[in-house]
């Protein structure tokens, strides 16, 4: 695999959108940029996934990712409780669908996965807690602070480098 190739994972939010640029160099991965992006809840949302957009777009201008990556979101049946997350997963695929339109504009590939399965590749088990997933890419990209969406964002980069690693070597063998 070639090395300084940038990755950039996002976690999804309309409120909250974390994002993460990992850079693949020969001495391990680096964190380049990673934080949250917020949007007024009461700006329409057309307007927060408008904002999202432009910034990652301006972000990606100065990173360069070669692909990036996302949770996969699935609709849930509604809880005993009477909530149904799958309401404010609606206003989260608008970020998604923003996403793929950006990834075809950079002109780079748009990957989504399954939660369970960043957390498998981070930390070696599908259901890992927040602290597990937080001591792990504390030690693998050295940064001790993070907020909930952009340590969610630094697991999907780090997993969407390590498939794109797996998938190129299968195709080398």
């Amino acid at each position: 695999m070639q090395v300084n190739q940038v990755f950039l994972g996002v976690d999804q939010g309309i409120a909250n959108c974390g994002y993460a640029f990992i850079q693949a160099t020969k001495n391990g991965l680096h964190l380049l940029s990673s934080g949250t992006i917020k949007t007024p809840a009461k700006t329409p949302s057309h307007t927060r996934v408008y904002t999202i957009f432009c910034l990652l777009e301006e972000y990606c201008s100065i990173y360069k990712p070669i692909i990036m990556g996302g949770e996969l979101l699935m609709f849930s049946p509604p809880r005993k409780s009477g909530g149904n997350e799958s309401a404010s997963m609606m206003t989260v695929n608008l970020v998604s669908g923003a996403l793929c339109v950006l990834a075809a504009k950079q002109g780079i590939d748009y990957k989504e996965y399954i939660p369970g399965s960043i957390r498998k590749t981070v930390t070696g088990k599908g259901k890992a807690t927040q602290q597990e997933l937080k001591e792990v890419l504390s030690s693998l990209i050295n940064k001790k602070r993070f907020s909930k969406h952009e340590l969610d964002a630094v697991a999907i980069a780090v997993h969407l480098e390590k498939k794109y690693r797996e998938e190129r070597e299968e195709k080398n063998d």
